[in-house]
């Protein structure tokens, strides 16, 4: 392969709720896809192997620029416009 070019591997072809996102992050083991949207406080998460919404957080109150799955692949890290982390945990029963 010569330097610069690329090899695309997937697309993903399934329509995501809403328009557009401001921040995507794969968990560690690649299992999970989160996204926030473009309003700034849905958050959903997928799996990865067939693109199944796996979880939907509504987090209104707190508009969300930044997120990253935690190494352990559990924990969802936010960063807030106010500079603000917020940790929910994917996964618990209420």
């Amino acid at each position: 392969m010569r330097r610069g070019a690329y090899q695309p591997i997937k697309n993903i072809d399934v329509p995501l709720p809403f328009h557009t996102y401001c921040s995507l992050t794969f968990s560690p083991d690649s299992q999970l896809l989160a996204n926030v949207s473009s309003n700034g406080n849905t958050i959903t998460v997928w799996e990865t192997r067939n693109f199944t919404l796996r979880y939907e957080l509504d987090v209104t109150g707190d508009l969300i620029t930044k997120i990253v799955i935690a190494p352990n692949g559990k924990d969802l890290v936010l960063l807030t416009t106010t500079s603000k982390v917020k940790i929910y945990r994917l996964g618990c029963d209420s």
